[in-house]
């Protein structure tokens, strides 16, 4: 398993109460750190993982948001459910507003990269 995904799972999780420091802003570190091994299977499980929790950090989330639009591609085994997950997060009237701007930059490409493959 990559270190720093074992070091992010090692943390609590549903940490969206806490300070932006800390522990939450090396969440955050760890997601953009990840960026360029996004298509590894433990990595792109990370992402769904944190993209899937409500109550886990929003900027974390932000991060993952970003690194599944820009980063994952064909290469991702999980990336239907990544681009899925994405695109919920945009059209859910439970997510924070944040979360949904910044689902909405990549939304479009997810949208046509999913039909495309099926």
């Amino acid at each position: 398993m990559n270190e720093l995904v074992a070091e992010y799972r090692a943390m609590p999780w549903a940490t969206d109460h806490l300070p932006d420091s800390g522990l939450n802003h090396r969440k955050c570190e760890i997601i953009r750190a990840l960026d360029s091994d996004a298509n590894q299977d433990d990595v792109s499980q990370l992402l769904l993982d944190v993209l899937r929790e409500p109550l886990e950090f929003d900027l974390a989330r932000v991060e993952a948001i970003q690194v599944v639009g820009l980063y994952v591609d064909e290469g991702s085994p999980l990336r239907n459910e990544l681009f899925t997950e994405v695109i919920r997060i945009f059209n859910s009237e439970d997510e924070d507003e944040m979360l949904q701007g910044w689902a909405e930059r990549y939304v479009e490409r997810l949208e046509q990269a999913l039909k495309n493959t099926g």
